[in-house]
């Protein structure tokens, strides 16, 4: 996250919420937050790659791979697009706003 937070020129906070809220607030695994799915899906994707590494398959830094994806997404897209995954900011606003009130009480 931090990674991403740095290569997206825009200032951002990163907020960790708990499963169970996300899961009580209908955010939808996969879906509304890319990449997340809750723990009953651990493991989902594991994949053993010795073949592909033994084939030459290399890794770069996370930091790289972020940084292109926002260069990629600022010279491809109009920033003003809805994406396709991932929930709207007004979405987004909501959900911070109930998290924050539940952590304050």
């Amino acid at each position: 996250m931090a990674a991403c937070q740095a290569a997206s020129d825009t200032p951002t906070e990163i907020v960790h919420t708990s499963e169970e809220f996300l899961l009580e607030n209908e955010v939808q695994p996969w879906a509304d937050l890319p990449l997340w799915l809750p723990g009953t899906h651990a493991g989902m994707a594991k994949t053993i790659v010795r073949k592909a590494i033994d084939a030459g398959l290399t890794f770069r830094l996370i930091e790289e791979t972020a940084r292109d994806i926002v260069a990629w997404h600022k010279e491809t897209r109009d920033l003003d697009d809805d994406l396709k995954a991932g929930i709207s900011a007004e979405r987004e606003a909501e959900l911070l706003a109930k998290w924050r009130e539940s952590v304050t009480e």
